[in-house]
């Protein structure tokens, strides 16, 4: 039995609109995979720069201990420059006192 050609023409058109879903879905999938790959390298590199970083509370407790450090070193510049600057004054007077001296030993 032959069909009718209008019902034919319309089994046409219905077979080439599931063929246009099915590779719509085909194409949408390809397109969700490739957004999940992107969305888990992203989430690996996030945990990767996440372990470069410093938590909190270490940061802070290495920036307290560093202070004291800081203060405990300056405090020790300052004496050497203090200690040095009244060596040079001395010496500078020992200079001073030994000249006038020999000028008027003479």
């Amino acid at each position: 039995m032959t069909e009718h050609p209008e019902i034919a023409h319309l089994r046409e058109l219905m077979e080439e609109k599931f063929n246009s879903l099915s590779k719509a879905n085909d194409l949408a999938y390809i397109e969700l995979q490739r957004r999940l790959d992107t969305l888990n390298h992203a989430h690996q590199n996030m945990l990767s720069d996440r372990a470069d970083f410093l938590r909190i509370d270490t940061h802070n407790r290495f920036y307290q201990e560093f202070t004291v450090w800081k203060d405990t070193i300056n405090r020790q510049v300052s004496n050497i420059q203090g200690r040095a600057t009244a060596t040079v004054t001395i010496v500078g007077f020992v200079f001073a006192i030994l000249q006038l001296v020999i000028h008027f030993w003479k």
